[in-house]
């Protein structure tokens, strides 16, 4: 007990996490795969479009602030269009940074098909490389350090076989992300600013609308880096026990920051 008080009061529990599991990585990470691999796992992060977003798309607590304050009806239709857009998508290239370019390329010079517009393929884009909308579990879980053919066959086969997992996550941050866009930008013009403004990466304007968008894909989809956890948890065993809570947490965590009203209608959902 003492040598872990002095541990975690020099900051050293994730370097000793790390010694103590050292030589397990192809072990625990065939754990991680058995588990998580899974349809059913996937199914179940498919439903946060229906079980998460709707609620913090909705919500407005009057004292902490939380939530976005969105009319329910056009909630539902911007994520019903979000979601028949991104199934499209999957098969389309706009789930891949490489193709997701070549897309924006071709609507830019004028042959547009897939149904978004230039400045939603270019934020898509954008935020697909920056990461936001990649499968952020599946990553954190799959990552690994060493460079040797063992580790790269040990990750390729992990990250197939967590691909229905991933498939349903990088789709729901997909939906978010257009849904929360379109509400955004649409309030944004009804408050004044202008389109090109927004459409603009580089204008205080369309910084706004990113923070926003990228505020409800957290709050309803879940922020998995190393970044956001604490620092006893991003060792290389700790950031393990944690992500196996992690979908809990971020459930747990929206209930609690909802209206009393709010809390009790996404119970009702969750429940059925």
């Amino acid at each position: 007990a003492q040598s872990l008080k002095e541990s975690l009061e020099k900051n050293q529990l994730e370097v000793n996490l790390n010694d103590l599991i050292s030589k397990t990585g192809p072990l625990r990470q065939m754990a991680v795969v058995s588990q998580l691999g899974t349809v059913a796992a996937g199914i179940m992060n498919l439903f946060t479009p229906i079980t998460h977003l709707p609620w913090v798309l909705m919500a407005r607590h009057e004292k902490t602030g939380y939530g976005e304050a969105f009319n329910f009806t056009e909630i539902m239709t911007e994520i019903a269009t979000a979601a028949s857009q991104s199934v499209v998508g999957a098969f389309t290239g706009q789930d891949d940074t490489i193709r997701l370019k070549e897309k924006l390329d071709e609507a830019k010079a004028g042959n547009n098909t897939t149904g978004l517009t230039v400045a939603e393929l270019e934020f898509l884009y954008n935020e697909t490389l920056n990461g936001e909308l990649r499968p952020q579990q599946t990553y954190s879980m799959t990552g690994r350090h060493g460079a040797s053919p063992a580790d790269a066959y040990i990750k390729a086969a992990s990250e197939f076989l967590l691909t229905p997992f991933a498939s349903a996550e990088a789709a729901t941050r997909r939906i978010a992300a257009l849904s929360t866009y379109r509400l955004a930008k649409r309030r944004m013009i009804a408050a004044g600013m202008t389109e090109s403004a927004l459409d603009n990466v580089k204008s205080d304007e369309y910084k706004q609308l990113k923070e926003t968008v990228e505020r409800v894909i957290r709050n309803s989809q879940g922020d998995y880096s190393n970044i956001n956890r604490p620092r006893v948890f991003r060792g290389d065993l700790a950031q393990y026990l944690l992500q196996y809570t992690m979908f809990p947490l971020i459930t747990v965590m929206m209930i609690n920051n909802l209206p009393v009203a709010q809390k009790l209608m996404v119970l009702g959902v969750i429940g059925l």
